[in-house]
């Protein structure tokens, strides 16, 4: 049986410091590599382009889930693994991931954001980043935006997934560059 195909999905605005870890850590995993650019100014579009990704441009409207559709829309794959442009998906990771979209009886999982900022730990947070491409799937919520209500919804199946995403952008030098207090 042939393996289901993989899209993975990134946004990013000016993160030329952070993107080629995010597409280099799928490299091999990833079928499709779209990266949805909300208005960079700086080498993330560039960088994105030398690992072959696709450039959806989304202008930025205060809300994710616009950008994460933006990027689902543009998607071909089977199956998506949406990501942000500071995550990366670990090496111990891909074999729990090729295993899962060859499911035939789930829709999406819940698995775990790793914090590897390193300011603070926290215990891991599930989040639902890898699902069935499917029309009637949507991230809901302008921030803190979640897709799992869109699949139940569908009547669609999430179930826990022994992965983890590392998350490294949540330094406190990071947050105010990026304003995210006040963003939020």
């Amino acid at each position: 049986m042939e393996r289901p195909t993989l899209t993975v999905c990134v946004i990013a605005k000016n993160a030329e410091s952070n993107i080629g870890a995010a597409l280099a850590s799928v490299q091999g995993v990833a079928d499709e590599l779209i990266v949805v650019d909300t208005g960079s100014t700086d080498r993330t579009i560039e960088i994105a382009r030398a690992f072959g990704a696709k450039i959806v441009h989304h202008p930025w409207n205060d809300d994710f889930s616009a950008a994460r559709n933006a990027g689902m829309e543009a998607a071909t794959g089977d199956w998506i693994l949406m990501l942000d442009a500071d995550e990366t998906l670990p090496e111990r990771s891909v074999i729990p991931l090729l295993a899962a979209i060859r499911n035939p009886y789930a829709d999406g999982y819940l698995s775990a954001m790793v914090d590897c900022a390193g300011e603070t730990s926290s215990a891991p947070v599930p989040i639902a980043r890898l699902f069935r491409r499917d029309p009637r799937f949507r991230f809901v919520g302008r921030i803190h935006e979640q897709i799992t209500p869109s699949i139940e919804a569908a009547g669609g199946c999430v179930v826990p997934l022994d992965m983890e995403i590392e998350h490294h952008g949540y330094t406190a030098a990071e947050d105010r560059r990026k304003g995210r207090r006040e963003r939020n």
